[in-house]
């Protein structure tokens, strides 16, 4: 027996709403890495990177709804170091010039493990979605 139409949910509604939802993360989370106090001593390193890969990879992964996932993956890189300076030297500068350094590489190094972790990792979420979906 054939459902009505319009019972059934919308496929480009539900993509909509999943992109969104990838954007808003996005936002969300450069909103916490950008207001979070980085002056905490050396656990402060430890997080800041984190939060760069997570910046990193998640911006990769919204940025991919629309171009190559490669292009996506450098953007995202770019997108998280840009962050990272604005943090380190405008938002919450330290009172050296070699901690300013320190944040600076941390957020590089962060945004650029995020790219590349980013880059299999959603190759291999897409492929599973494929599998799944035939």
């Amino acid at each position: 027996m054939p459902q009505n139409k319009k019972n059934q949910p919308s496929l480009l509604g539900s993509r909509a709403l999943l992109v969104t939802m990838r954007w808003v993360l996005v936002a969300a989370w450069t909103g916490v890495t950008l207001v979070a106090p980085w002056d905490f001593g050396t656990i402060a390193t430890i997080l800041r990177f984190g939060a760069y890969v997570t910046l990193s990879f998640l911006f990769a992964n919204a940025q991919w709804q629309h171009i190559p996932l490669k292009n996506a993956c450098a953007v995202a890189f770019f997108y998280a170091v840009l962050i990272g300076t604005i943090n380190a030297l405008f938002l919450h500068p330290e009172t050296s010039t070699t901690s300013n350094l320190i944040a600076l590489a941390t957020a590089t190094c962060g945004a650029a493990i995020g790219s590349v972790i980013a880059y299999p990792l959603l190759q291999r979420i897409d492929n599973l979605i494929s599998l799944r979906g035939q």
